[in-house]
């Protein structure tokens, strides 16, 4: 029994790791997934220690608003959580407003966006492991 789910995790990350290697260089919009709103294209989005994703493009702070927190929430990798970032327009949950070795990124979620590709196909994730586009990593 304990082989048999060895094999089964062993094949899933396998094929985690074989889908990592295979993500197309292809330009994804974002777009709210409420209100269909334009947030970014996938070229501005980082990857910080694997975990935490980012826009980097300085003009995406125009395309949402903030909310306040009660208290900051610290994670155990060095970053707080200060902020809710919503959409402008029909102020759907995006992401949050970290702050980050002396820098205010914001950090975004995948349920709160649809992806559209080039072909005119949309798509919604729960992970963003799910995504079939290359993330860079964040240059500290």
């Amino acid at each position: 029994m304990q082989m048999k789910d060895n094999r089964l995790r062993h094949k899933q990350q396998q094929s985690d790791e074989s889908r990592r290697q295979n993500r197309v260089e292809d330009q994804v919009k974002l777009t709210c997934i409420k209100c269909g709103e334009f947030a970014c294209y996938s070229d501005d989005l980082r990857c910080i220690k694997g975990a935490h994703h980012v826009v980097v493009d300085g003009s995406f702070t125009s395309r949402f608003e903030t909310k306040p927190m009660k208290k900051p929430v610290p994670l155990n990798n060095g970053m707080t959580i200060q902020e809710v970032l919503v959409c402008k327009k029909c102020k759907l949950d995006w992401g949050n407003l970290a702050k980050f070795e002396g820098k205010e990124l914001p950090l975004i979620h995948t349920k709160g966006f649809l992806f559209d590709n080039a072909m005119g196909k949309r798509k919604t994730m729960k992970k963003w492991k799910e995504v079939w586009f290359q993330i860079k990593d964040y240059d500290l």
